[in-house]
């Protein structure tokens, strides 16, 4: 008896103890929730201020919206005008006394302060920070302050000042959502700006042609004095009105297509049923192209090659809906299919890619246009406008279409992906409504899900079982209760959700007897979170016969104590879970690569103390390079490495897991490099994104041991998490640069095919010109003094000449006659000239040639001409007394050439643009050299890089693969 005392003393001090870590657990889940309401508050307001587009309506309604969501009692924003800062927008108990304007004598030291600093400021109790002057001298009823900086990029717009008559007002998850609401508000703040601006460009131009047509009255008033003349300048007046409203009708057309797709984007997230979205679409294109006719064809899942149409406009009665088209190449809409592009019909007469539908004919369609409504695995359709008239649609048009079938491809998407979810519910519901077992399942508390067998088993029905007074214990007898009381909180380790074994224990049956059952516990995700999941079998007859062998408190003892690890297990990972989601939240608010890998670096120290830290990118294949650091004493950053000589990094890429090295000096796996001599204690862990490593991140210590394997999951876990967002920011950077080199390119190809046409204009009479001159220095005698005046004539008609030649060369850019050759023997030729004629210029010339290089693949004529004209180019920068080395490497498969001078050097603004056609800084200078240079080096596949530094000199580095060399393995590889 009293050893039952004593272990029912024991279960009472154990339950206790599991009460606490209950309510301990509960504290945190209210934690979390305010947290998510904070989040949600910022949410609403980011999308309250994001569709504003005029400044001061944006900053006003800001401050009222913080003011009203927040509860402070006085929120400001001021913005940085010049030097100056401006109070633009204020709400609350100091509204009145202050005024919209500038602020030169600003009381507020802490407001300058985060200006300047573009730093957050929390000051919770003002009377400690001597910076704090009350904004109205004789109400000082501010008790905290928080100041955030307006931020874009590394720009500082302004800054958010609130205020609160409490101490104490400001906790870390508020700066964390304020600090969230500032990025939102400064690209809102941009965006209105752009708005603004725009709005201002319309109304000078609508100015300009007020005063056109005002110049065009005044010149009517003496017109017959001056007709013909003022004929001309009447056209070209008018030319220039047309020109201006073609503009004008332009950005107001793309103005309102792009709003008709933000509009239909939000029908979209609506959740609106499908067809209703469909006919939406087409009633929308039809009437914002203003085309008769839209439709919407859908590729059968079930029927091979055909495509039904779905929704439509204009249409006779009775097609939408039945009729069906081959969704093969012969058909334009299976053309489309096929193409993955946009296909644009001119003329339906005309057309011989593929066959016309006869409905389209029947219709009497001239011109159309179609595009794909892409899918994740499988097209939906196509999206396609068709018109009686002839029409040629512009870029703006085919962006429109594609922009509003996009927005139809996520519609079905998520539709697919709802209705794929509710046949998985209904299979779930299915089952376990068959099941011979008792089945629960709680989610907050409540059950959502019990079955027929609970309720016969148990006397307790669904509507039963939702009332807040039914709770689990309800169905468990006395003795029973002290095992499963704390069931609902699951276990988590090592990121995957563990289901624990089953659990035996007496219940009470609908007619109040006592009955052994087990339980099976497991935690599923549903709506969101983490859900309990139980499975009751009556185990009466198993149980009579087990409790002769086992007593039942050693069980409820074992039980307590796994439990309690699940509970300590769970709260632990439950924080580095919020900070994981805080991290990536504040990290995906920027897309500029270096900034987030800093700031990924940062957030990594908030889950792991570290003494540095770095993340290494793959390159081309071959190297990892440092993209980002912190914490080392040296400027490490942009080294690269061969990651094949990296046995840290082949390990991760073959085991996609991280590495824990407790001790650097024991373990022969890590290689130590510059900069890193202090590392002791190592975690590595791989970027992964679809199971292709991108690079990984490495955390260190530089004492042994001050790292551990949990450390190593957290870091891995974080490394999960960042690596579509570094990833996305590459892209990002890689299509920006993609986008301004082909802008680039459209421009110099229109520039050199007008240079190429004066060019060839001017020849003719410049050589008749030409011929004229050397006649007029052949007949005139060397000693009339006319002779000199008409030998600089032939010079420069010379020089013309071969300006000319230039253009055209860069022009028609002809193709390279390549042979097999020996690249020596043209840069010896090179050397043995520059040799005799550089030294007359008071240039020293070197030269460091392989004489048994093996040949490539050149034009000797056009090679040649590459390094004569950066020889050339080196003499003319450096002047007397510089000197120039010409030096020839073969390394693999490959000769590199280097063209070498101690000169002035290039100014780094200038480098970008130094192959560029036209492009000089030479007073005489045509700007064709080095464009001709690169041009040639490319045909001969191969690369040309510039490496300058001012005062020190500049270098161009020339590599061209040997023979026998395939072109088109090298654009595959490129």
């Amino acid at each position: 008896m009293q050893q039952l005392e004593i272990a029912y003393s024991e279960v009472v001090a154990y339950a206790q103890d599991l009460e606490n870590q209950v309510r301990k657990q509960r504290q945190a889940d209210a934690e979390l929730e305010r947290r998510t309401a904070n989040l949600a508050l910022v949410s609403g307001i980011g999308r309250r201020i994001t569709t504003i587009l005029n400044v001061d309506h944006l900053l006003n309604t800001t401050v009222h919206l913080i003011l009203e969501m927040f509860g402070y009692d006085h929120v400001a924003i001021y913005l940085l005008k010049g030097e100056k800062i401006r109070l633009e927008a204020v709400s609350g108990a100091y509204a009145n006394y202050l005024s919209i304007g500038p602020t030169p004598s600003l009381e507020d030291k802490i407001i300058a302060d985060v200006a300047t600093l573009a730093q957050p400021l929390v000051v919770n109790d003002v009377r400690l920070e001597p910076r704090f002057a009350p904004v109205v001298p004789e109400k000082p009823n501010t008790r905290a302050e928080l100041c955030l900086p307006i931020m874009l990029g590394p720009t500082t717009l302004g800054v958010l000042d609130i205020q609160s008559f409490h101490s104490n007002a400001f906790d870390r998850d508020t700066v964390l959502a304020l600090e969230a609401l500032t990025h939102q508000l400064a690209v809102a703040l941009e965006n209105a700006r752009l708005h603004s601006a725009v709005q201002e460009e319309l109304a000078e131009r609508k100015e300009t042609e007020r005063v056109l047509h005002r110049t065009l009255e005044e010149l009517q008033l003496w017109a017959d004095e001056k007709a013909p003349d003022l004929e001309r300048a009447n056209q070209v007046l008018q030319q220039q009105i047309i020109e201006r409203r073609r503009v004008e009708s332009e950005l107001k057309n793309r103005a309102f297509q792009q709003a008709v797709v933000a509009k239909f984007g939000q029908r979209v997230l609506e959740g609106i049923p499908l067809h209703v979205l469909l006919d939406e679409a087409v009633a929308l294109v039809a009437e914002t192209l203003h085309v008769e006719y839209c439709q919407i064809l859908e590729l059968l899942a079930n029927v091979d090659d055909v495509l039904l149409l779905r929704a439509g406009v204009g249409w006779q009665k009775g097609l939408v809906g039945s009729t069906t088209i081959s969704a093969d190449a012969k058909s334009q809409m299976g053309y489309t299919l096929l193409s993955s592009e946009p296909v644009i019909v001119k003329e339906t007469s005309t057309e011989t890619r593929f066959n016309v539908s006869q409905y389209i004919r029947d219709h009497n369609v001239v011109s159309s246009m179609s595009v794909i409504i892409d899918g994740e695995d499988w097209p939906f359709g196509v999206l396609g406008v068709h018109t009686t008239h002839h029409r040629v649609f512009t870029n703006d048009d085919i962006n429109f279409l594609q922009a509003i079938a996009n927005n139809l491809a996520q519609a079905i998407e998520r539709i697919r992906a709802e209705a794929a979810l509710r046949e998985s519910e209904e299979k779930y519901r299915t089952l376990i409504e068959k099941s011979s077992d008792a089945i629960f399942l709680i989610y907050g508390g409540r059950f959502e899900v019990i079955n027929r067998r609970f309720t016969e088993l148990f006397g307790v029905t669904q509507e039963e079982a939702n009332l807040p007074d039914f709770i689990f214990t309800n169905i468990i007898s006395a003795r029973g209760r002290k095992i499963v009381e704390d069931l609902q909180k699951p276990t988590i380790s090592d990121q995957k959700t563990l289901s624990p074994p089953p659990y035996e224990f007496t219940a009470i049956d609908k007619n109040g007897n006592e009955i052994d059952v087990e339980l099976s516990v497991s935690y599923p995700i549903y709506r969101g979170g983490l859900a309990t999941q139980g499975l009751i079998r009556d185990i009466t007859e198993r149980k009579r016969i087990e409790l002769e062998k086992q007593a039942a408190y050693e069980k409820v003892q074992q039980y307590a104590l796994e439990l309690s690890a699940k509970v300590e297990e769970e709260q632990r990972q439950r924080e580095i879970t919020t900070i994981l989601a805080e991290a990536v939240a504040s990290i995906s608010m920027t897309l500029s690569t270096d900034e987030i890998l800093k700031h990924i670096l940062l957030k990594l120290k908030q889950l792991i103390p570290y003494d540095s830290a770095a993340i290494f990118l793959v390159k081309d294949d071959d190297f990892l390079v440092m993209e980002a650091a912190e914490g080392f004493t040296e400027d490490v950053v942009n080294q690269e490495f061969d990651y094949s000589q990296n046995i840290l990094f082949q390990e991760m890429r073959s085991t996609n897991g991280a590495i824990y090295i407790p001790d650097t000096h024991s373990d022969d796996r890590y290689q130590v490099w510059s900069g890193a001599s202090q590392v002791r204690s190592w975690i590595g862990a791989p970027l992964l994104l679809a199971r292709e490593m991108i690079g990984y991140v490495t955390v260190d210590r530089f004492e042994p041991g001050a790292l551990t394997p949990q450390d190593a999951e957290v870091v891995q876990a974080f490394a999960h998490q960042v690596a579509q967002t570094i990833y996305n920011a590459r892209l990002f950077e890689q299509l920006h640069d993609t986008q301004a080199q082909l802008i680039q390119r459209e421009r110099l190809a229109a520039l050199g095919q007008m240079a190429a046409t004066v060019a060839h204009e001017l020849r003719n009479p410049l050589m008749a010109i030409k011929i004229g001159v050397e006649y007029l220095v052949h007949d005139i005698a060397d000693d009339d003094p006319r002779k000199r005046g008409a030998s600089l004539m032939q010079a420069n008609m010379e020089r013309i000449d071969r300006i000319i030649n230039d253009i055209l060369y860069v022009a028609r850019a002809p193709k390279p006659n390549l042979v097999p050759g020996s690249l020596y023997s043209v840069l010896e030729t090179e050397a043995n000239f520059w040799e005799v004629n550089l030294p007359e210029k008071g240039l020293k010339f070197h030269h460091q040639l392989v004489s048994d290089a093996p040949p490539i693949m050149l034009d000797f004529d056009q090679i040649g001409r590459v390094f004569s004209n950066l020889i050339s180019n080196s003499a003319d920068a450096i002047g007397a007394g510089g000197e120039i080395q010409l030096t020839m490497v073969v390394e693999d498969d490959r000769q590199i050439i280097t063209v070498e001078d101690n000169g002035p050097g290039i100014p780094l603004e200038n480098q970008e643009k130094i192959f560029e056609p036209f492009f000089t800084t030479k007073s005489r200078g045509t700007g064709l050299g080095l464009a001709i240079v690169k041009q040639i080096v490319e045909n001969h596949y191969g690369t040309i890089t510039l490496w300058s530094e001012p005062t020190i000199g500049t270098k161009f580095i020339i590599v061209l693969p040997n023979a026998p060399y395939d072109p088109n393995s090298s654009e595959e590889q490129a």
